[in-house]
């Protein structure tokens, strides 16, 4: 079976319909701790060391809130092409039983990203000018998107497999092999698909800012725009979440079928 790009995009959007209710359960229930730590600045008057520390609690509970979800989604996408109907509880309970492995999944990818970005910062710091350092960030970015398609199925690997993380990332490698061109195109696609959607859900923020302006400034409330740039950033945050999880976990299902020699609706029985 060959990877197809029409094939995973659409795969990967039945999923999610079929599911819509399971989906933004999930993310729901991990968005919201991240939510609540976030919304504490905007609500309160924190001082600058309370929200520094609230930053940082807020990227620790992010990390680990996003690993579970996409982890959650992972199993109930699975189980959807399996042609099961999948459990809340259970895709809980199978993404806290690997929750470990997929937070260090994401810590070294995200290593190694910023590694191969690097460079970028090489014209800032002798300070050669805005357009060397564009050219530099649009150099840089061909290692950081190789590296992200390269790494992109170890979650699913993870999840279904299961295997340590550098074990993951390396079973992502192998099986990217031969078809990376394809999931680029795919992950191009889905881009475009985010950009316009982004696009819907920001807009409100932006009226808000001009909306009720504040007589001193002469832009809308500071708290209320925030307030709607948190919800408007989450709601796209879930959007994201759910799409990009089941469309890695398509071309995990498929590349299984292809290399494996294993049909791709059998996968979650055959590592389950």
């Amino acid at each position: 079976m060959n990877l197809s790009v029409g094939d995973v995009l659409a795969t990967a959007a039945r999923v999610v319909a079929s599911n819509l209710g399971l989906f933004l359960g999930v993310v729901l229930v991990c968005q919201i701790p991240g939510m609540l730590v976030d919304v504490l600045p905007v609500l309160t008057n924190m001082n600058e060391l309370a929200a520094s520390t609230n930053n940082c609690l807020s990227q620790i509970v992010s990390i680990v809130m996003s690993s579970l979800a996409q982890a959650a989604l992972v199993y109930a996408t699975v189980e959807s092409i399996a042609g099961r109907k999948p459990d809340f509880a259970m895709s809980i309970t199978t993404a806290l039983s690997s929750l470990t492995t997929v937070i260090a999944i994401a810590f070294l990818t995200t290593l190694a990203m910023m590694a191969a970005a690097i460079p970028a910062l090489v014209p800032l710091i002798i300070n050669a000018g805005p357009l060397s350092a564009l050219c530099a960030a649009l150099v840089v970015l061909v290692p950081v998107v190789y590296l992200y398609i390269l790494f992109s199925l170890a979650i699913p690997v993870a999840v279904q497999e299961p295997i340590a993380a550098v074990a993951s990332l390396r079973r992502s490698v192998g099986l990217s092999s031969g078809h990376r061109l394809k999931m680029f195109l795919i992950f191009f696609l889905f881009a475009l698909v985010v950009f316009g959607v982004g696009f819907v859900v920001m807009l409100p923020v932006v009226l808000l800012a001009f909306d009720s302006p504040d007589t001193a400034t002469g832009f809308g409330s500071p708290r209320a725009s925030l307030l709607a740039t948190l919800i408007s950033g989450n709601i796209l945050a879930a959007f994201i979440t759910m799409y990009s999880s089941a469309i890695v976990t398509v071309i995990y299902a498929r590349l299984t079928g292809v290399n494996d020699h294993v049909n791709a609706e059998e996968v979650a029985d055959v590592f389950s």
